[in-house]
């Protein structure tokens, strides 16, 4: 397999434990991406472990899984840190609005209350649109361009991480 998809696999796995943790997505999602990571090439034991197991199991019953998987293929597993997890949660909400399955101000919400004005630095402009359109330093009629703008700032700045 070549490097980018190797890469990308990675990335899905990671960003996957993230969203299963925060119960975003199902399980079955990190099982998918577990699964995606072996035809991609990447193995481990824990790996193999992870993509057998049931969908209908919770992310409780499957940590210490993931934690050795990440361990095992030399990940950082403090990539499922709250904070972290949050990340990939808001990623995965950006990337659902630019694909059109998710409101602005849907997003603007979540991102208000579930990260707030204490997490982390690099998420608080989209943190701050819902309170910018609230106190009239955003006009209504701006916030969809606003909303985009503050959005692929907030990926190009996750791409560079």
């Amino acid at each position: 397999m070549s490097e980018a998809k190797t890469a990308q696999a990675l990335h899905q796995l990671l960003l996957s434990a993230g969203l299963s943790r925060l119960g975003v997505k199902p399980l079955a999602t990190l099982i998918d991406a577990a699964c995606d990571a072996l035809v991609a090439g990447i193995d481990s034991p824990s790996l193999r472990d992870l993509a057998g197991h049931s969908a209908h199991e919770t992310y409780v019953d499957v940590d210490e899984i993931v934690e050795a998987t990440f361990r095992e293929l030399g990940l950082p597993t403090s990539s499922l840190a709250d904070e972290k997890a949050v990340l990939y949660a808001l990623e995965h909400y950006c990337l659902e609005y630019l694909a059109g399955r998710m409101r602005a101000c849907d997003l603007a919400a979540w991102a208000h209350s579930n990260i707030g004005h204490e997490g982390p630095e690099i998420a608080q402009r989209i943190v701050d649109l819902e309170d910018d359109v609230d106190s009239g330093r955003l006009a209504a009629k701006r916030f969809e361009s606003e909303a985009q703008l503050r959005v692929r700032e907030f990926l190009r700045a996750r791409d560079m991480r």
